[in-house]
């Protein structure tokens, strides 16, 4: 009659473990992400970035054909001040191929690339991916 008793906890300790498994997995392999929220007006020359929550600058605008580094500050140059990521809240590409914006996300952020058609709509940006605005 032992057995029946040490069985069932047996099972249950068990079941429990590996209903906590995926969990605990999730949570260590996981990347933190930053909280940040933009809107993203591109047309044919000029892109214009305004931060609503997570930065330090309000307006942000640059010419639509370059490539650019951004992260919560602005603009930056990984290649002149590497250490830059490091301090980085977030950190993300953006070009443009033709009248396709490629957005890609290397640190912060719940999403690794983005893209859709310049000048078709506003769109909002943040940590979990893109939406068109009005």
């Amino acid at each position: 009659m032992k057995t029946k008793p040490y069985l069932f906890t047996k099972s249950l300790l068990l079941l429990l473990l590996l209903a906590l498994s995926p969990s605990l997995h999730a949570q260590e392999t996981g990347a933190k992400t930053a909280e940040f929220t933009w809107e993203l007006n591109v047309d044919k020359d000029r892109i214009t970035i305004r931060c609503a929550e997570g930065c330090a600058f309000t307006n942000l605008a640059f010419s639509s054909n370059r490539t650019v580094t951004l992260n919560q500050v602005g603009m930056l140059d990984l290649a002149k001040n590497p250490d830059e990521a490091s301090s980085s809240d977030f950190l993300i590409t953006y070009q443009k191929k033709g009248n396709k914006v490629i957005l890609t996300g290397i640190k912060g952020v719940a999403w690794t690339e983005l893209s859709f058609i310049a000048g078709r709509a506003s769109y909002t940006l943040d940590q979990n991916g893109l939406r068109a605005s009005h």
